[in-house]
């Protein structure tokens, strides 16, 4: 399911990319296709535009849903395995040490970090994630 159209100011606004999206594709070199990148590219509102603000703003505040993701034991063991190059079912039955879950949880958050909204973990329901996740 994806929020692709917001009704607001008198009108529609297709909403399919969001403004960080849209950032980080016009701060990629120019070496890909020109006609892909335009076209994902391109926001259907104005972010600068102070009722497109207050909406977001609204809809920001009044919202349950969060960003929340907490590495699993099996998620560290998944990162440590692909770290030493070996296979996960070496960690099978295994209980890491504390520093080493501790390494890799702050890895795994670290990464978790530096994805875009639309792919970050989120906690609440679809509707509301979607928001979140496009604001």
């Amino acid at each position: 399911m994806e929020v692709s159209h917001i009704f607001y100011n008198r009108k529609m606004a297709d909403c399919s990319t969001n403004l960080q999206r849209h950032q980080r594709i016009q701060d990629q070199d120019n070496d890909k296709d020109e006609k892909q990148t335009e076209k994902s590219s391109t926001l259907g509102y104005d972010p600068s535009d102070p009722n497109f603000l207050h909406m977001i703003q609204a809809m920001i505040l009044s919202t349950s849903a969060s960003f929340s993701y907490t590495p699993t034991d099996n998620e560290c063991k998944q990162l440590l395995a692909k770290m030493k190059r070996v296979p996960v079912s070496t960690y099978d039955g295994k209980v890491l040490d504390e520093a080493t879950m501790n390494d890799c949880r702050t890895r795994l958050l670290a990464a978790e970090k530096r994805l875009l909204y639309v792919q970050r973990h989120c906690k609440g329901d679809a509707s509301e994630t979607a928001l979140i996740q496009f604001a």
